[in-house]
C-alpha cells in the first residue's frame, strides 16, 4: 500500500513539474507570424504609419506617421519593443499610436474591442521577434 501511494505521488509530483516547465518555458514567437501581423489591415497593420524594411512593401506604400523601424533591433531590446507596442503612451502621452496589447483608459472603443486588447500577448511576442531581427 506505502509503495503504491509513493508511486502515485511520484507520478503526480513528475506530471506537475512537466506542466509548471511548460506554462514557464518562453514561447518561441514566430517573425513570420509577426511580419503577417504587421501587414494585416486588421490586425497591426503597423504599415500605415511606419516605414518597416523588408515588409514587402514600396516605401511609397507605407507611412510616416511613426518613425522608421529600419534598425530598430539595434536601438530597443526585445522588451522596450514589447512596452511600446503594448501601450505606447507610457513613452509619449501624446502618441497616436494605439495601444495594442492594453484596455486601460480608452474610450468609445470599437465594440469588436470591447473588453480585450487588439492584439494577444502571443502576436506582440511574434511582432517583437520580428522587429528584433532588423538591423
Amino acid at each position: 500500500m506505502v509503495r503504491n501511494n509513493h508511486f502515485r505521488d511520484v507520478c503526480l509530483t513528475v506530471l506537475m513539474l512537466g506542466v509548471v516547465a511548460m506554462v514557464a518555458a518562453p514561447s518561441q514567437a514566430d517573425p513570420a507570424l509577426g511580419l503577417e501581423l504587421m501587414r494585416d489591415s486588421a490586425k497591426g497593420n503597423c504599415s500605415i504609419c511606419h516605414l518597416i524594411p523588408g515588409i514587402g512593401l514600396s516605401e511609397d506604400a507605407q507611412g510616416n506617421i511613426g518613425p522608421s523601424l529600419e534598425g530598430v533591433g539595434e536601438r530597443l531590446s526585445p522588451q522596450e519593443l514589447t512596452e511600446r507596442i503594448v501601450d505606447a503612451r507610457r513613452f509619449n502621452p501624446d502618441t497616436v499610436m494605439p495601444p495594442y496589447g492594453t484596455i486601460e483608459g480608452l474610450v468609445d472603443v470599437d465594440r469588436r474591442y470591447e473588453g480585450r486588447p487588439i492584439l494577444t500577448d502571443d502576436e506582440i511576442a511574434a511582432i517583437v521577434s520580428y522587429l528584433s531581427d532588423i538591423r
